[in-house]
């Protein structure tokens, strides 16, 4: 199997006041092409740090990441920019949608960095919109949709691009039960039509289901399989 995410050792710590916080220690773990991964472990266990990390979005203090088989350039900012356009999604848990754009307008946004024309941006994010049971509401702002909706479009952006990984970030924890599942549903036939990589945080025990693979951290630390917290 051909690796996606190779975390190697890899360690951050913060300072709180005059106390440094460990939030990630020597965490190791590997992740294949075509895997649906969930990240697991209660508040301020380390899996939004891990995952902003994997996701380029945030240096490790310690250690290395691989992506794709190339050892990731903490440095080089343009290089991550580019790279996180053209092979990475997000989901995050707050949408992070703008809320003077409609919802057309906020999934056309990854799009800016393509080569894609004006038309071909719309019709590709029109597509994806549609495929997430929104095309009644492309040209509906946030604050015209639920909170549903508007995660629907938050899911709509991060797969525009055609990524080959996906990251998200509890991106349940304000969704109702139905919302869930169609948000499962739609990830899960992405991972199985294109062969999507999808790596999420959650303690949502709804998803459990969905899930091929569980990896549970505890105060920075990832925990064997099996064991308990």
């Amino acid at each position: 199997m051909q690796a996606v995410i190779n975390v190697k050792q890899i360690g951050r710590q913060f300072l709180q006041g005059t106390q440094t916080i460990n939030a990630l220690t020597a965490v190791s773990l590997t992740i294949c092409k075509g895997e649906f991964v969930a990240i697991n472990g209660y508040s301020g266990s380390g899996k939004s740090t891990l995952l902003n990390i994997i996701g380029t979005l945030d240096k490790p203090g310690s250690g290395e990441l691989e992506l794709f088989g190339a050892p990731v350039d903490f440095n080089d900012d343009r290089s991550l920019q580019q790279f996180r356009a053209q092979k990475m999604g997000f989901i995050f848990q707050n949408f992070n949608l703008n809320p003077v754009l409609t919802a057309l307008e906020n999934v056309q946004m990854p799009l800016l960095l393509t080569d894609l024309n004006s038309r071909q941006r719309r019709e590709k994010s029109t597509a994806v919109l549609t495929k997430v049971g929104l095309a009644e509401r492309i040209n509906h702002k946030p604050g015209q949709l639920s909170g549903g909706q508007q995660q629907r479009v938050a899911v709509a952006r991060a797969l525009v691009s055609d990524p080959l990984l996906l990251l998200a970030d509890e991106p349940t924890a304000n969704l109702d039960s139905e919302s869930t599942e169609q948000l499962m549903l739609v990830l899960k036939e992405m991972n199985e039509q294109s062969g999507l990589t999808v790596l999420f945080s959650s303690h949502d025990e709804r998803l459990l289901k969905h899930i091929n693979r569980t990896i549970t951290l505890n105060d920075g630390m990832l925990i064997t399989p099996g064991s308990q917290l």
